[in-house]
């Protein structure tokens, strides 16, 4: 679960970078065109109105490597498409998989920046527009996206990949809509964030009877909805050397402890901070917290009366993982303080076909996934368990 990421990314440091230009604040396809890929823009309207835009690598250029199955990969919470690749050639999970012949397919949830439009609301004014939790993201965009994404390639299944929320959403669309299972050969899910009620994060834990309190003051009160883009904030972090020293402390503090230099590939960082955070929804962070304070993977729960007005039952819907019959393989660090091992055992245990992979290196966290100089060492372990589920 990335809660912390909106931390993370508002105060993340670029000090000691290098000058790296890359294909620095392009929009997607522009970006990957830079970096020899074939990119498209495209669009899909869910059922309940929002227009979602979906990028997709296809192929190489002037690669033989092509014609594989079909890549589905979701990113996180204030996290966009560009996050998977960022990292150009030292280790985008995006090209990755497209260098091996995968059409990859990579998704923008509802509320972010190529994602922040619908058919009735505009999402700079209407509360209406952000009336939204991850149920509806999962039920809604995610199979949107399939369905899109199947009619388009004329493939009957597809892999599934998703970081922290990501993976959330995938859960939530094949645990509430099972016929899905049917649709995906493969799910992967790196940093699997559903049972988060043994975190190790005291403030976490402690602001759980709060929750309702919190929605009114936030929402109704100050009328804050959404934390929108924020421009210039790359600019921000490397004005002065005090600035910058702060910011890469900051991170090094939320991301525990870890050596952001040693560990994470800091030239990227002028690149990330032209993308994100993008489009955070309140009501999807409260909903994260609800998830931790209650420890069940619920829908968003209103309280006794706006359960019962939207629901039906005063207790929200609960979505059950033993619903899920497409393999998973979980992907999870012992270190990774957002997610605590025994939701993973828990989770593993509801799962009916389960594989999992444990990171025990210390220094391979929540972002180790994203930014991390070592992530193609997971590559190899990666590409062989989507390679053993997928036949062209």
């Amino acid at each position: 679960m990335n809660l912390v990421v909106p931390g993370i990314i508002l105060f993340i440091s670029i000090s000691g970078s290098k000058g790296y230009q890359g294909n620095y604040g392009l929009p997607f396809v522009e970006a990957a065109a830079m970096d020899g890929y074939v990119a498209e823009n495209h669009e899909v309207t869910t059922d309940d109105g929002y227009i979602l835009g979906i990028h997709r690598l296809p192929y190489k250029k002037n690669s033989t490597v092509v014609n594989k199955n079909p890549v589905l990969i979701v990113p996180g919470l204030t996290g966009t498409s560009d996050c998977f690749i960022l990292l150009r050639e030292n280790g985008s999970l995006a090209y990755t998989l497209v260098d091996q012949g995968y059409d990859v397919w990579l998704p923008n949830p509802r509320g972010n920046k190529h994602s922040n439009k619908h058919v009735r609301f505009d999402h700079k004014v209407d509360r209406a527009y952000w009336e939204y939790t991850m149920l509806e993201m999962g039920y809604y965009d995610m199979a949107s996206t399939v369905d899109y994404i199947t009619n388009v390639t004329k493939k009957d299944k597809i892999t599934g990949i998703g970081h922290s929320q990501g993976n959330t959403l995938l859960f939530i669309l094949l645990a509430s809509r099972p016929e899905y299972n049917e649709k995906f050969n493969l799910f992967v899910a790196l940093a699997p964030s559903i049972y988060l009620n043994s975190s190790d994060i005291e403030f976490f834990n402690a602001i759980g009877p709060y929750l309702q309190i919190l929605d009114y003051f936030l929402r109704d009160f100050l009328g804050l909805y959404s934390i929108p883009d924020i421009d210039g904030l790359d600019v921000f972090c490397r004005a002065l050397p005090g600035i910058q020293a702060f910011c890469s402390s900051l991170v090094g503090f939320i991301d525990f402890g870890i050596n952001i230099e040693k560990i994470y590939d800091t030239d990227i960082f002028p690149m990330v901070l032209s993308h994100m955070p993008s489009g955070i929804n309140i009501k999807v962070v409260l909903h994260y917290l609800q998830l931790i304070d209650r420890g069940e993977f619920y829908s968003y729960d209103y309280g006794d009366i706006g359960n019962m007005r939207r629901y039906g039952t005063a207790v929200p819907p609960l979505h059950s993982i033993k619903n899920i019959s497409v393999p998973v393989a979980l992907f999870y660090s012992h270190y990774d303080m957002l997610i605590p091992l025994s939701g993973i055992d828990r989770l593993a245990n509801d799962l009916q076909n389960p594989i999992l992979f444990a990171i025990q290196n210390r220094n391979y966290k929540h972002l180790f996934y994203l930014f991390s100089k070592d992530v193609k060492k997971l590559h190899p372990t990666l590409l062989k368990v989507i390679k053993e589920h997928n036949s062209y």
